[in-house]
């Protein structure tokens, strides 16, 4: 009877939870340290349990060796955690924009406690990284993923290790794009702020009795500001944009 249960229901529930739990510990906004373990805990078990039953039919029988559970546990949390990674990485774009946008508009000592990383953060920084993972939700780019999970069964089944030369080849891809978007959402407040900069230096090399430092931070900050509130909605559609062209890859399994 023993054997049973554990073969219909505790074996099965327990490896969709693995490749489950993976993903959503890594998954941005749900990993992130301001949401409680036991809550990202509760959902993966809630969902797992929701997920089972239609998967039952695609997990293999109970191994009869304990090395070949290790082995199926373990390639279970790694193609979890590569399912969910590069939306991970990707929310870097914010961070990274947000950091530029301090550097040009003098924010650089203004930090914040960013409740994403559990340390200090320039304040742009956080304000961008809380609305990216806001934005997670409002995409619907959490439920993509739940999806993925779901879908990921047919092409990679447990016990088959994922091809680790198309992932990180993915990855590297990736990061250089993160760059390359975190410039552009940062592009208006960096632009004006580079102006205003070169104006104040000819302005200081012109009359050298003014001192363009004591002029140039508070104007600097008001522009910065402002450039920053007419070009959010803009940084949202783009990143928005982006994150259907670029992470979701990483959720979306192909045969």
């Amino acid at each position: 009877m023993g054997d049973f249960i554990t073969q219909l229901f505790i074996f099965p529930f327990f490896m969709v939870f693995v490749r489950l739990g993976a993903m959503m510990m890594v998954m941005p906004a749900v990993s992130d340290g301001a949401v409680s373990p036991r809550i990202r805990l509760l959902a993966g078990l809630s969902i797992a349990f929701l997920m089972y039953p239609a998967l039952i039919d695609k997990i293999p029988d109970v191994p009869d060796s304990t090395p070949v559970m290790i082995v199926m546990v373990l390639g279970e949390i790694l193609i979890g955690v590569m399912m969910a990674i590069g939306a991970r990485l990707f929310l870097a774009t914010m961070a990274l924009a947000g950091d530029m946008i301090s550097f040009m508009s003098g924010f650089q000592a203004a930090t914040l406690f960013d409740p994403r990383l559990g340390g200090m953060s320039t304040a742009p920084a956080t304000f961008l990284t809380i609305m990216a993972s806001l934005l997670v939700f409002a995409t619907g780019l959490h439920l993509w993923m739940l999806q993925a999970v779901f879908e990921s069964y047919d092409v990679l089944p447990i016990g088959q290790i994922p091809p680790m030369g198309d992932a990180l080849a993915s990855i590297v891809n990736l990061l250089g794009a993160i760059y390359v978007i975190g410039v552009k959402l940062a592009a208006p407040v960096v632009t004006v702020g580079f102006l205003t900069y070169m104006g104040f230096g000819l302005l200081n090399r012109l009359v050298p009795q003014v001192q363009a430092f004591f002029i140039a931070l508070p104007l600097t900050l008001s522009l910065g500001l402002f450039v920053l509130g007419v070009s959010l909605a803009s940084m949202v559609t783009l990143f928005s944009d982006e994150v259907f062209n670029y992470a979701i890859l990483f959720t979306q399994t192909q045969p």
